[in-house]
């Protein structure tokens, strides 16, 4: 409870004008680990700070060393980033930076590219002009045909997305349609791509409900932004979530936001037509808090938007997502298997 009091604070505190002090913050100095670990998995820590310089409120000698060291691993990800457009557009291979973005200046632990490259001709490349491992991964990413790179230059590891969006690289029309809606996104003097603001969107529910099921305090903050830009195009993303068989899921997903969003006592997203209409009959309860973040959806719950799809997919006579959602069974069997394990060794 106390950690789950604290996020909230967090929340409010990054969403409204109001400062540490109103909101009775526990002090900084006495539990620095506990705030690094909050922020770090909320992916806030930047702003946090940020925000806390420009009220000049004090921040902990340590906290600004952990803040130091995070700008660092940023500012080496942008440079890989750039590194890897300008490969892409040498090359003439389609691609967009799927997530790099979204929450900038803050970023995720890895930068996720999305590619259309046959041949794969962008992963020798990569080989051939710098020092890499291959980072392990799991059963569902090898479905997808994900694959993960760690380099010398770059402390944030590369997971390269070809052809495919998903957690089973379920969603092949989906990537394409994504990488032909992607628009042009300028950071320190270089240009990359991103996707749309739609597409942003659905992505994050992809990720959010289907495959991590959590939600941050930054995705929270993410979607507000998105959903209350002037040109979000509702019609596109109304066709493109049934299209994909992921309206259910994108409705919970809503609701979940939008409860949190009364939770903190900020502005709520269910004043849009569309986010009202789809979350109005539903009678999702509020998220459990899972440590540092909220859950999006219960082990039972994921398991009836999975079927949702699946049978979507058969309606629609989508054999190679037939094909690769049929492998949920054993992927969950498989981590059911390594959690007990896990639990039996500590």
């Amino acid at each position: 409870m106390i950690l789950q009091n604290l996020n909230d604070k967090i929340s409010n505190f990054l969403i409204t004008n109001q400062t540490m002090d109103k909101l009775n913050f526990p002090s900084l100095k006495d539990n620095i680990t506990v705030y690094e670990m909050l922020l770090r998995n909320n992916t806030v820590l930047r702003r946090f700070i940020d925000r806390n310089q420009k009220d000049d409120f004090y921040i902990p000698k340590e906290l600004l060393i952990i803040s130091n060291r995070e700008m660092k691993r940023i500012n080496d990800a942008l440079n890989m980033i750039n590194t890897l457009s300008k490969l892409c557009n040498h090359n003439n291979i389609p691609f967009v930076m799927t997530k790099a973005f979204q929450h900038f200046p803050d970023m995720g632990h890895d930068i996720d590219l999305l590619i259309m490259d046959k041949n794969s001709s962008l992963e020798n490349i990569l080989k051939k002009q710098f020092e890499y491992k291959r980072r392990p991964i799991s059963l569902s990413s090898y479905i997808a045909g994900k694959h993960a790179y760690l380099l010398s230059v770059c402390e944030s590891p590369i997971e390269i997305h070809n052809n495919r969006l998903g957690h089973f690289g379920e969603y092949k029309k989906y990537a394409k349609k994504v990488i032909d809606r992607r628009m042009p996104f300028t950071f320190n003097g270089n240009s990359t791509f991103i996707p749309s603001i739609e597409d942003q969107l659905i992505i994050q529910c992809i990720q959010r409900v289907y495959g991590h099921r959590t939600v941050r305090i930054s995705d929270v903050i993410q979607v507000s932004k998105l959903v209350n830009n002037s040109s979000f195009d509702w019609e596109y993303t109304r066709s493109a979530i049934s299209a994909n068989g992921i309206q259910p899921g994108f409705e919970h997903y809503m609701s979940v936001v939008n409860n949190l969003c009364k939770k903190w006592n900020v502005e709520t997203i269910d004043s849009h037509r569309y986010i009202y209409q789809v979350i109005k009959n539903n009678n999702l309860t509020m998220p459990d808090f899972n440590g540092s973040v909220y859950k999006t959806t219960s082990l039972s719950d994921l398991g009836i938007l999975y079927i949702k799809i699946y049978l979507f997919n058969i309606f629609h006579m989508q054999w190679d997502s037939i094909f690769r959602l049929s492998f949920l069974p054993l992927v969950a069997l498989l981590n059911g298997v390594r959690n007990i394990l896990k639990r039996n060794y500590r």
